[in-house]
């Protein structure tokens, strides 16, 4: 597995951390990542094909991964927004016992 499939795979499976997306996810990053999955998947042997252990025909993988990604940023900024709301509630606790 190349590198470049194992961090497709981490993409999909939700397993890249928070710094491996935050990275992905900048502008920039993500316009050459996109680039390079178009000429990775036309150089490839299934090239920009159906993906067949799906079983529907005519699947633009590249719409697919623009999809994942769109996900990954919902995810990403929830995580944040999370992350927020605990450190808040984490300093009102130390708050209420200090005072």
């Amino acid at each position: 597995m190349s590198v470049f499939d194992a961090v497709i795979a981490k993409l999909l499976s939700g397993a890249m951390t928070v710094v491996q997306l935050k990275q992905l996810l900048d502008e920039k990053m993500k316009k050459q990542f996109s680039d390079l999955f178009v000429i990775v998947e036309k150089t490839s042997e299934s090239g920009m094909k159906n993906v067949p252990e799906s079983g529907i025909p005519d699947i633009d993988k590249c719409a697919v991964l623009t999809k994942v990604l769109v996900w990954r940023q919902t995810e990403l900024h929830s995580f944040e927004d999370y992350c927020l709301k605990v450190n808040h509630l984490l300093g009102l606790c130390a708050n209420t016992r200090s005072g």
